[in-house]
């Protein structure tokens, strides 16, 4: 019996460690190292523009090196290169998937859309591919159509601990609003987020500069109150001075007194020059008694 149960231990034994040398052998880490020539080198290529030399650095078994000749790909942006950067959309390391689908974006090029969509993992419940996931949302935007906006718009599926999901879904809708492509299913997401102290502050902080400096929004009087209230209990100062901007845009009545009366209570003067700044949108007879109050303010950048 004592030799049974030495055999069945030895084979167990011999079990667990013959798992082992794969998992040990597997690179996963991207570690750049300055001091690397091979890395230089990839880097070299990187800044003479010439593609055809890294080409053959994404098949590299290093990841390291996978990892920088798609992200140097991101600076040529070599639409040429889409289709063999598309294949590290499925590496097994996250951040050479994330380099991918970045490098993709930069492109801006419209062939990119599909194979970034087909890349996004829907199943990664784990969240192993949570950069990758998020870079290949704010991919999207950089060369998606209207058709994605609405569709990554509209996903409301992500917790608010989702916290790279959601910066991706905000990134991705900013992204569109850059090359002046706006749904108003994207609007309301970001009023959505930027009014929930419940999601992340990156993915807030987004969703205000959009609300900030979208063009061809429409901003009504629905979005008045979550905006004001968002902006009395806002903590950060750097969301506060794009939600101001936001309320400026809505040009409504209840609009100028909320910012007349944000004006009296903020500390910030980055917040108070953009309040002001916001009330240039409407009459000045109504608005000059914050103008002159502002003349007196012991801040230079506010009384200017």
């Amino acid at each position: 019996m004592q030799k049974i149960f030495s055999n069945i231990l030895l084979l167990l034994t011999i079990g667990l460690f013959s798992c082992r040398p794969y998992q040990e052998d597997m690179l996963s880490d991207v570690n750049i190292d300055l001091r690397d020539s091979l890395y230089r080198a990839i880097y070299d290529f990187q800044d003479k523009g010439l593609s055809d030399s890294l080409y053959s650095w994404l098949g590299h078994e290093e990841p390291t090196y996978r990892y920088a000749a798609a992200m140097a790909f991101a600076s040529i942006k070599d639409t040429s290169s889409i289709g063999q950067l598309a294949a590290l959309l499925g590496d097994p390391v996250d951040d050479v998937r994330a380099a991918a689908a970045y490098a993709i974006g930069q492109t801006g090029a419209l062939a990119g859309e599909a194979l970034l969509i087909g890349a996004f993992d829907q199943l990664d419940t784990m969240g192993f591919y949570r950069k990758s996931n998020r870079a290949i949302l704010e991919a999207i935007g950089k060369c998606g159509s209207v058709q994605s906006l609405q569709q990554i718009s509209t996903v409301s599926t992500y917790l608010p601990t989702d916290t790279l999901l959601l910066e991706g879904q905000a990134r991705s809708i900013y992204r569109f609003a850059l090359r002046n492509i706006t749904a108003s299913e994207g609007t309301s997401r970001m009023i959505e987020l930027v009014s929930g102290s419940r999601y992340p502050a990156s993915a807030r902080l987004v969703a205000a500069a959009y609300l900030m400096r979208a063009q061809d929004i429409v901003l009504d009087s629905a979005a008045t109150l979550p905006l004001i209230q968002q902006t009395i209990t806002e903590q950060d100062a750097n969301i506060r001075m794009a939600l101001v901007v936001a309320i400026g845009r809505i040009g409504s009545t209840a609009a100028m007194k909320a910012l007349q009366e944000l004006f009296a209570r903020e500390k910030d003067y980055r917040v108070k020059v953009n309040i002001l700044k916001a009330l240039g949108n409407f009459d000045y007879a109504l608005v000059k008694g914050v103008a002159f109050k502002a003349l007196m303010d012991d801040k230079p950048h506010v009384s200017a």
